[in-house]
């Protein structure tokens, strides 16, 4: 018996949204990755990175087969150039900019402990030279941070057993010991250079930047850190482990108070930072079966905003992760690290304003899947 009219178009129909739910997680993730660029690819490791002040050029630091160097990449043309090469076994780890002067954390392996040296390179002559060297154990890229005028640094540098925040006068080389607590972590200073902010693993602490008592502004939790200043200094932001076992965002007055949540959504909220004007938040979000990718909120909360989806179209794929995103300084483009399947990193940027595409983009999945089910439930209750 031959097939009807209404058959054919029944099982025609049915073919085509098999092709279009099979191909459109391919098509889709062309459209949310279209703002995003890769601005420079190393073999290995890209470790830190930092904007200059015109916001046109990355500083960043890299290992490759040929060693470890700070180099710079242009964000509008790609082009890559090195600033400085570093000699023997060296991972320069922390990056800071102020004026005409840059300067780089970079740690030594010293088998049971990590070596730590602090360089001042002045971009227009090249001249390099060591300012600080820690001989102790002391993580360099975990928490350092230096003041807006780049006159001090401040560390934590562990020391029996205990750490201790240290501020580092960089004219005289004279450090101070500011406190001593078990654990310091996740040092920031305000834009205004007046207070510090960092964690003992479970809490947060806000002192003066010259010294005196830490204030304990938070309740005992857990995986509290990647304290940041707001702009206007009228807030500090940090992330922290909730109820349901997923690190959100959070954020209080410095004095103290009540902390608000920002983000409530499912999944690990990684690498936040601020926007110039003080709107927005942007980070990193990881959930279940997914790599991490660059969202946005607005500093109130309210709905995450993707901009980037190179995996989050498929469930069941793991591919690249993206990491430490920073808005640049006039506001138009978020660089971040995309590690390449563990292999090798990217440093990319994209456009905030491109949110939409992604948001298109992500949203489209759920669409395309809703109208298969609905219009493949139509053709088959055709009647011959």
């Amino acid at each position: 018996m031959g097939k009807t009219k209404k058959d054919k178009i029944r099982w025609a129909g049915l073919g085509t949204l098999l092709l279009l739910l099979l191909f459109s997680p391919w098509i889709i993730s062309r459209g949310a990755r279209s703002s995003e660029r890769i601005l420079a690819m190393e073999q290995e490791i890209v470790f830190h990175y930092v904007w200059s002040r015109d916001g046109e050029t990355l500083f960043y630091g890299a290992s490759d087969w040929t060693g470890n160097t700070i180099k710079t990449v242009d964000v509008d043309t790609g082009t890559v150039s090195t600033v400085k090469a570093f000699e023997g076994e060296c991972t320069p780890v922390y990056l800071s900019l102020s004026e005409d002067e840059l300067f780089v954390a970079e740690e030594r392996d010293l088998g049971e402990k990590t070596g730590a040296t602090l360089w001042k390179i002045t971009l227009s002559t090249g001249d390099a030279y060591e300012i600080w060297h820690v001989p102790e154990n002391c993580r360099c890229g975990f928490g350092g941070s230096f003041s807006p005028d780049g006159l001090f640094v401040y560390r934590a540098v562990e020391r029996n057993a205990q750490y201790d925040l240290v501020k580092l006068d960089l004219a005289i080389g004279e450090e101070t010991v500011l406190c001593t607590l078990p654990t310091i972590s996740w040092i920031a200073i305000s834009h205004d250079a007046q207070h510090l902010a960092f964690s003992d693993g479970n809490r947060l602490h806000v002192m003066k930047s010259d010294g005196g008592s830490p204030l304990c502004v938070t309740d005992l939790c857990e995986q509290l850190g990647e304290i940041e200043w707001s702009p206007d200094d009228q807030w500090i932001s940090y992330h922290k482990r909730d109820d349901s076992e997923y690190r959100q965002i959070f954020k209080l007055h410095p004095d103290g108070g009540p902390e608000i949540q920002v983000t409530d959504d499912m999944g690990w909220h990684d690498g936040l930072g601020w926007s110039e004007d003080g709107t927005r938040f942007v980070f990193s979000k990881a959930v279940p079966g997914c790599a991490h990718e660059i969202c946005i909120v607005d500093a109130e909360g309210g709905r995450e905003i993707p901009l980037t989806a190179y995996t989050s179209v498929n469930p069941y794929s793991f591919g690249p992760d993206a990491w430490v995103p920073s808005w640049s300084p006039k506001g138009d483009r978020i660089a971040y690290i995309r590690t390449i399947y563990g292999k090798a990193d990217a440093l990319c940027v994209v456009e905030p304003e491109a949110a939409d595409t992604a948001i298109f983009c992500r949203e489209a999945i759920v669409r395309t899947k809703v109208s298969f089910f609905s219009l493949l439930s139509t053709l088959f209750k055709l009647k011959p």
